[in-house]
């Protein structure tokens, strides 16, 4: 994809794009195993799971952002749920462990959705 047809994508297109890019990189390890949060913590470097965390919560900060009516304040408490002062990754950790074959995007927003709302 040529970069001047890259900036006529829509903003939720180029998440779209970034995000499915990110996941081809951890899906094509996961072969036919599901990609639920057992493999998450199981099977993924850390590495791994730091990225696809990482674009999970980024993917329900922007969405928050946009069914928001572009009210940055959700977003903000989003993003900063995961890269603020506090480290989550043990109660992420933990909680992966607890519910190892449900989805982990799903388990993310139960998480952030404690401190941020829906």
């Amino acid at each position: 994809m040529s970069i001047t047809k890259w900036f006529k994508l829509s903003k939720y297109k180029q998440v779209a794009a970034i995000i499915l890019l990110g996941l081809f990189g951890v899906a094509k390890d996961a072969s036919a195993k599901n990609l639920d949060a057992g493999f998450v913590v199981n099977e993924m470097t850390s590495d791994q799971q730091v990225s696809y965390v990482t674009g999970i919560v980024d993917g329900l900060a922007y969405a928050r952002w946009r069914n928001g009516n572009k009210d940055s304040e959700g977003l903000r408490c989003i993003t900063s749920w995961l890269g603020g002062e506090i480290d989550r990754w043990p109660l992420i950790d933990a909680f992966f462990a607890k519910h190892p074959t449900r989805q982990p995007a799903a388990l993310l927003y139960i998480l952030v959705s404690k401190e941020c709302g829906e």
